[in-house]
């Protein structure tokens, strides 16, 4: 091979690997970037970087700045809630995020997405559905639906899986409050748990 195109066979190879390299670099980038602002995924063990059993110090650590201590629990049923995140966004709208730990152990056993009053519309609920039916699948179970004028809108989807069990629910101005729930006000709620702890069929019939 003479002097001239050896240069040039090692000049176009020399681009290659600086373009894959470059590339490379934008793909790193870009996936940091979608790992910032993507709804956390659910894993087996947990919700997104949590796992079940936490204690609110172990998730504080995990947010840092972002998980928000409360001057006072907020009281859910067979838990409470000391920690929360705020704007956490679940199928591009931003939810008010509840690490509810049990009330007898004080570690992590449900954790509760919220979107409450003007801002829990029925199309953020279709959302939301869309977005649970494309990560779990179809849902185990439906039960209540849009009600007459003058009666409460309540709709509650299940997912029970292995590892987990996730209950979405809808409820306008009128309906009745959820036992993990502390205000009748219009509310979507996604509700995070492991397995044996959430409901084992939908219960608004």
């Amino acid at each position: 091979m003479s002097r001239p195109i050896a240069l040039s066979f090692l000049s176009r190879q020399h681009g290659r690997r600086a373009q894959h390299d470059r590339c490379r670099r934008t793909v790193a980038v870009l996936l940091a970037l979608l790992s910032a602002v993507l709804p956390l995924p659910v894993g087996a063990s947990g919700w997104g970087r949590v796992d079940w059993g936490m204690t609110s110090n172990d998730i504080a650590a995990i947010y840092g700045a972002r998980g928000q201590r409360l001057g006072a629990p907020i009281v859910f049923g067979d838990s409470y809630s000391d920690i929360v995140l705020r704007n956490q966004p679940f199928s591009g709208y931003p939810f008010l995020v509840y690490f509810q730990m049990d009330n007898a152990s004080g570690r992590l056993a449900h954790v509760l997405l919220e979107r409450r009053k003007q801002y829990a519309t029925r199309s953020v609920f279709d959302r939301v559905v869309e977005t649970l039916r494309y990560d779990l699948g179809p849902e185990s179970g439906r039960c209540g639906g849009a009600a007459d004028r003058g009666k409460p809108t309540t709709i509650d989807l299940l997912w029970k899986r292995n590892e987990e069990t996730v209950v979405l629910s809808f409820l306008d101005f009128a309906s009745e409050i959820l036992d993990y729930s502390n205000d009748p006000a219009r509310r979507i709620l996604i509700r995070y748990s492991p397995a044996g702890r959430g409901p084992e069929t939908c219960k608004r019939l």
